[in-house]
């Protein structure tokens, strides 16, 4: 039991950091920060550090070294330090270097954070749905920053909006990629609610069921001790007839 408590732990650790990671490189991507300058330089490092201990260690523990580099391969994007790596040679002012850098990385901690939250939600439930939500909203609203040419705060505004209530109607997308993640946002928010809504219903079911057992586990207890007491009355009432 604690190993699995300790083992959730991690699982939770290694998807919080991957997705502050993600929302970093979102942010760069359209602006709203600079990757290559403190603190999110030094934030962004020891986020990758950990990542390449994380992968060093599972490399070193796995039997089969070369099946867990081919399964493991967008790992490798997601550990390369590319902040240091053009901060160092003064290479972050070479755009497309420096997108196609972002994307890379960006494409290998998506697939980590996808990787750990599949295993993560196999055995935790709706709870941690949570997360792919809010990891949602961030992608959305940092993409229709980009694509409809609006401040990163408006467009987070909107996707909570979308998400929540299929949208107030009164900021429509005008891009077709804009649309494409409304579309995205409001599937994920009705799939949410009805998700929701399976789970309490589960829940109280599941309680139900339990409270049945320990009862049925009762009257059983109760029915024992019971046949212990006759036996005991019959035992008493034996000894005495013999005198």
């Amino acid at each position: 039991m604690q190993k699995e408590a300790k083992q959730r732990i991690y699982e939770q650790s290694i998807i919080f950091l991957a997705v502050i990671s993600i929302c970093l490189v979102l942010l760069d991507f359209i602006g709203f920060i600079d990757i290559y300058v403190a603190p999110y330089i030094w934030l962004d490092g020891a986020i990758t550090l950990i990542f390449a201990i994380d992968y060093g260690v599972g490399f070193y523990l796995a039997p089969d070294k070369w099946r867990f580099f081919k399964s493991h391969i967008f790992d490798l994007l997601a550990i390369i330090p590319f902040s240091l790596f053009f901060t160092f040679f003064r290479l972050g002012r070479i755009a497309r270097l420096a997108k196609l850098s972002k994307l890379s990385r960006l494409i290998g901690l998506s697939n980590k954070l996808k990787r750990y939250l599949e295993r993560f939600l196999l055995k935790n439930g709706f709870l941690h749905l949570f997360y792919i939500n809010v990891l949602l909203l961030f992608i959305g609203s940092a993409i229709i920053s980009y694509v409809e040419q609006k401040p990163f705060i408006d467009s987070l505004w909107w996707a909570i909006a979308t998400v929540t209530t299929v949208g107030y109607g009164d900021v429509v997308p005008t891009t077709i990629i804009g649309k494409m993640i409304a579309i995205i946002l409001m599937l994920s928010g009705i799939g949410t609610l009805g998700l929701l809504t399976s789970s309490l219903t589960n829940f109280f079911v599941r309680n139900e069921n339990l409270t049945e057992e320990k009862l049925l586990k009762i009257e059983k207890e109760l029915a024992e001790q019971r046949k212990i007491l006759e036996a005991i009355h019959s035992y008493l009432q034996n000894k005495e007839d013999s005198r």
